[in-house]
């Protein structure tokens, strides 16, 4: 039996071949997108969990007379852990912008000669962008050094601040993300 002449021809054996090849292009492409999806799908779920376990980790410190580095290691959270988390530090900030209390032994307040206490400023601390982690109704000025991001970008570094009405007045929770990629 003979093929038709059609696809003895140059031509439509040109055609037969683009429309292989894009089937393929669009074919690997789909399947990039799906591992792309899941793979932001699982970095999301991952910053949820390390938010949280850091912003539990300041609520708790309000109330208790522990600082956060020795309520860390009790913790054994491995979202929370230096070397394998996400979680590079978390703060508590009073509403004046001194850090009450920080993952971070430099930040966190220290005594003078004097018996006086000694506090680190907000201000004076790097942080990566800093973005709320809930969305209040009412907003409420932040203490100086605590601006917001205008723009944030998926995996990079970023900081999360949580409020908290205490009865000294609103206080901030401060989560520091690191990259995703680390």
């Amino acid at each position: 039996m003979r093929t038709p002449n059609l696809f003895n021809s140059f031509r439509a054996r040109l055609i037969f071949l683009l429309v292989a090849l894009l089937g393929l292009t669009l074919g690997v492409q789909y399947y990039v997108n799906v591992r792309s999806v899941r793979r932001n799908a699982h970095m999301l779920v991952e910053q949820e969990q390390a938010i949280m376990a850091g912003v539990a980790l300041g609520v708790n410190s309000l109330s208790s007379r522990e600082y956060l580095d020795t309520m860390q290691k009790e913790a054994k959270q491995p979202l929370l852990d230096q070397q394998a988390g996400r979680v590079k530090n978390v703060m508590v900030v009073d509403g004046d912008g001194n850090i009450q209390d920080s993952l971070n032994g430099d930040q966190a307040p220290s005594t003078n000669a004097d018996g006086s206490k000694h506090f680190v400023r907000v201000k004076d601390v790097n942080l990566p962008p800093l973005n709320s982690a809930v969305e209040l109704a009412e907003s409420a000025p932040l203490p100086e050094g605590m601006s917001t991001a205008t723009h944030l970008v998926a995996g990079d570094p970023g900081a999360f601040y949580f409020p908290v009405e205490t009865t000294k007045g609103r206080w901030y929770i401060i989560v520091v993300l690191g990259s995703a990629n680390t």
